[in-house]
């Protein structure tokens, strides 16, 4: 029997269908209602609105962390605050837009959260979060929503956009997030005239994020499929020397797995496992003239209870297409096996 503990959503699954929305839903600002001012902040409905469930199902990946690294350093002056992600569907980058709305909204959850994870974060006393989700919501352009969130008044010509001393005067002395996600689909749609607008508006919020004594922060969502998307992420790019952060990883995978499918594992029960696989293996080994791989052993209790090298085998795959195959597998392996290996994945 697996030295697991899967978690209740996946054991409730009634079917696959079922199982692919519960194991990882997908991010869609569900009930999302923009901000109509600085006392009328945007609000969040569903399980994206819970800050609970939200931190609950948040493991702090490589990609969390540099964005948060970021950001300690804007607030201390020392960095640009602007974060540009880059990645497919399906790569977690609305899950990290989604976290930093709340670590931002619900200091209290956040708090909670770091200490879980031992990690460190200023406290952020009040701030301004505008969330720009353009798959759930449209707009004309990208700074009404920002200003109206900040109560402030821009007139700007059908020819123009706001400059950086307009936005610099917007911000004040305000902690500002601004989290735009999945950009792409909205910006081809627009016109070139209202590309060159978005692209000149996108570059003085950029400047103005590399100003010490302006706490304005900007983190936006990139597939980066069309030619002028890729401008536009360039452009945004640029404060932080022209590099995004690019959202494939496989670095976290071992860590995503085991978080996102297992509400425990039994660790003392999975080292006998463990050291009875290994003393087997380095037996048959040894039989061939070959030693067991020195790394095996940390491999495997961070990937249990898969082995690594099937977990190696299917990291080509989007990580929400692994998490379903391998809660199916675990749910037809927990009392056969006590450990997951490449012979378990069979045709269906």
């Amino acid at each position: 029997m697996l030295a697991v503990q899967l978690r209740s959503e996946i054991l409730s699954a009634r079917n696959e269908s079922e199982l692919v929305k519960n194991i990882n839903p997908v991010i869609s600002w569900e009930n999302f209602k923009p901000s109509e001012g600085p006392h009328s902040p945007a609000e969040l409905g569903g399980l994206e609105g819970d800050p609970e469930w939200v931190f609950a199902h948040t493991f702090p990946t490589s990609v969390i962390k540099e964005v948060l690294n970021g950001l300690k350093e804007k607030i201390k002056g020392t960095g640009a605050g602007v974060f540009p992600l880059d990645g497919y569907l399906g790569s977690g980058k609305s899950h990290v837009l989604l976290t930093l709305y709340h670590i931002f909204r619900n200091p209290g959850y956040a708090r909670n959260w770091f200490k879980k994870w031992n990690m460190d974060f200023p406290e952020i006393d009040e701030a301004v979060v505008i969330p720009i989700p353009l798959q759930s919501i449209s707009y004309e352009d990208l700074w009404s929503p920002i200003f109206k969130a900040l109560g402030v008044n821009i007139s700007v010509r059908e020819d123009d956009w706001p400059k950086s001393k307009e936005i610099k005067r917007a911000i004040a002395d305000k902690t500002v997030l601004v989290l735009i996600d999945e950009i792409d689909n909205w910006y081809d749609a627009k016109s070139n005239r209202e590309k060159a607008r978005i692209r000149g508006f996108l570059q003085s919020l950029s400047e103005v994020s590399e100003y010490p004594e302006c706490q304005l922060n900007l983190v936006i969502s990139f597939l980066g499929l069309s030619d002028d998307v890729k401008v536009l992420r360039d452009i945004v790019a640029r404060p932080r020397g022209g590099s995004s952060i690019v959202m494939q990883r496989t670095e976290d995978m071992f860590d995503i797995v085991r978080f996102r499918l297992f509400e425990s594992i039994d660790e003392e029960k999975a080292e006998f496992v463990i050291m009875d696989y290994l003393k087997k293996v380095s037996e048959e080994l040894k039989k061939k003239g070959l030693d067991v791989n020195a790394h095996l052993k940390d491999d495997l209790k961070r990937s249990y209870p898969f082995h690594p090298a099937f977990l190696r085998t299917l990291s080509a795959l989007r990580v929400r297409q692994m998490l379903v195959m391998l809660a199916v597998i675990v749910k037809r392996k927990m009392d056969k096996t006590d450990i997951i290996i490449a012979s378990d994945l069979d045709d269906d």
